[in-house]
């Protein structure tokens, strides 16, 4: 079943959008560092912190890292729940009250884009409307770009991962912006895995829905897959 959340009023025709063009991500699948069954990258397990191709917000209450979920093996990590394995893959990056980012580029998108960012999300812990994503930097990072959007207030903690695609509609011309994850709330700890994100160029409405145009504000849709 594939389940529809509105959260803005975008849902016209000017939401069509032609072939859509793959923008590069780095360690995506967060599979570049390899970790044994049940261990992560955090440095009490004896790793480095880091995630490859990845910033972390890290501090000492505030967490971001690469997990190897395990049901088989020793888990080391904070939560019995992540041992719900990826869907696909090893690793997955795991962070709590914390935020990971990167920097994408070798894109040109226009005004009126649609960026698609999608990935598997999963919580291990806590409740509400706690993760958030950000892509361009509106209200975030240099303000102008992308909208952005937080989700979580319908996931079921411990459920394992569901598939997720967030729609983002650009608001100026750019060739580069900040893709950000982030937990937002205390004690609220996310898994995700396998981002892919692309940008298409909206299609040009029928002349039958010119008038629905007005009715369309900034936003974004987001999807969720099951």
């Amino acid at each position: 079943m594939k389940k529809t959340l509105i959260t803005a009023t975008l849902l016209t025709s000017a939401g069509l959008a032609n072939a859509a063009t793959i923008i590069n991500v780095v360690n995506s699948g967060f599979e570049d560092q390899v970790l044994a069954d049940g261990l992560t990258t955090r440095t009490a397990d004896g790793g480095d912190g880091t995630i490859t191709g990845w910033t972390e917000s890290n501090t000492a209450d505030h967490l971001a890292y690469v997990t190897n979920p395990s049901n088989t093996g020793a888990n080391t990590a904070n939560n019995d729940a992540e041992t719900i394995l990826p869907l696909e893959g090893s690793n997955a990056a795991f962070f709590q009250n914390s935020s990971i980012s990167q920097t994408l580029s070798g894109f040109d998108i226009k005004t009126g884009d649609i960026i698609t960012v999608e990935f598997d999300l999963w919580r291990v812990n806590g409740g509400g409307d706690t993760f958030r994503i950000d892509f361009g930097g509106i209200g975030e990072t240099s303000g102008t770009g992308i909208n952005d959007g937080t989700i979580g207030g319908d996931m079921v903690t411990d459920a394992g991962p569901e598939r997720y695609s967030v729609d983002f509609i650009a608001t100026s011309d750019i060739t580069a912006g900040d893709l950000v994850f982030r937990s937002t709330a205390g004690g609220n700890r996310y898994l995700l895995d396998d981002v892919v994100v692309t940008y298409s160029t909206a299609a040009v409405p029928e002349p039958s829905s010119t008038a629905l145009i007005g009715l369309a504000g900034l936003g974004f849709i987001l999807r969720r897959r099951r």
